[in-house]
């Protein structure tokens, strides 16, 4: 990171966004966002976004990031499987 870069390297995979234990985790120094499809989409459209999501935790890691998932997170089963079959672990999950 560059001198006076605030970024603090580190992703949050959430389901909502206005989930109230997010203001201690995101803004700056906290952690940048990822949102999951919400859990009453239909299972198509959420698989080909839940790919998207995919690609972005994978670009994430391999740029050194560090990654968690805000549980409980819709679609947190297929995003495991997308991301096993890319070779990535299981992520740490928090609850905050």
């Amino acid at each position: 990171m560059e001198p006076g870069d605030c970024r603090s390297r580190r992703i949050l995979v959430v389901g909502d966004l206005d989930d109230p234990r997010l203001a201690a985790l995101s803004g700056p120094g906290g952690h940048g966002l990822i949102q999951t499809p919400p859990a009453g989409m239909e299972a198509g459209p959420a698989l080909a976004a839940l790919v998207l999501v995919a690609d972005q935790i994978e670009d994430f890691l391999r740029h050194g990031y560090a990654v968690r998932l805000l549980a409980p997170l819709p679609w947190a089963e297929a995003l495991a499987r997308l991301l096993s079959a890319r070779g990535i672990s299981p992520l740490e999950e928090i609850s905050a």
